[in-house]
């Protein structure tokens, strides 16, 4: 089954020279697509050294709107999408067991979680805490229990995005919570299989991702403004569907 994998980027050079060549090794079967969304560092560079497909997408639009463009490209039925984080949060050794798992739960999607086993890694607690508003958010509205909405980790067979990608409008702080909602809107919630990673924010590469889970104050207001946003985005979606 054709395989691709798809990496929206924004100023990742640093973790791509690392990942990039770690997938093209270890999966040289797979397409890689890099979706640059207005990096001013030499990402773009990096990736056509190594990935079949480099999308420039011009000024900053934010991931959702780089996967909904990616999306609209999509002109096949058969196989299958990886969407995988560029920042290096994601392991590459969770490609391979994404796929098992496909094979295993063939036309569900299958979901990447970082907080089923914490295993003495480091998670911010307002990272946490988002991740548990989110949970509760959507148990208490929709009745189905996610362990961690947000992950970008995700497979998503290709016959499926045309099902829910007209439907979407890639509007909010995460598409993968707007993919949620509107799945168990119609009771397709179990569409989505689950999948423990750990979670790497002790070991990110990108100085941006470095800045982004400080323990400085300016840090930890923006993460707790980013937990009002996506409520509020949680909220939005509740009244679309």
């Amino acid at each position: 089954m054709e395989t691709t994998i798809v990496i929206p980027v924004k100023n990742e050079q640093k973790p791509l020279t690392m990942l990039l060549p770690q997938i093209r090794e270890k999966h040289p079967d797979l397409t890689v697509v890099v979706a640059d969304n207005g990096s001013t560092d030499d990402s773009t560079g990096v990736a056509k050294q190594f990935a079949h497909v480099v999308l420039d997408c011009g000024h900053y639009q934010g991931k959702p709107q780089i996967i909904k463009y990616f999306f609209s490209l999509i002109h096949y039925s058969n196989g299958q999408i990886i969407i995988f984080d560029g920042d290096g949060q994601h392991p590459v050794d969770a490609i391979e067991r994404m796929l098992l798992e496909a094979s295993s739960h063939p036309g569900r999607i299958i979901k990447g979680t970082r907080f089923s086993h914490i295993n003495g890694y480091t998670v911010p607690q307002e990272r946490m805490d988002l991740c548990r508003k989110s949970v509760c958010f959507i148990q208490e509205h929709r009745g189905v229990a996610f362990t961690d909405p947000q992950c970008g980790l995700m497979l998503i067979p290709a016959g499926m995005v045309k099902d829910f990608s007209g439907e979407l409008q890639f509007d909010g702080p995460s598409w993968e919570l707007e993919l949620i909602m509107y799945l168990t809107a119609k009771g397709k919630g179990n569409l989505i299989h689950e999948m423990s990673i750990p979670p790497l924010y002790t070991d990110l590469l990108g100085e941006k991702q470095q800045k982004k889970y400080a323990q400085t104050s300016e840090a930890v207001a923006e993460r707790n403004a980013r937990i009002d946003r996506h409520l509020a985005f949680l909220q939005k979606c509740l009244h679309r569907w």
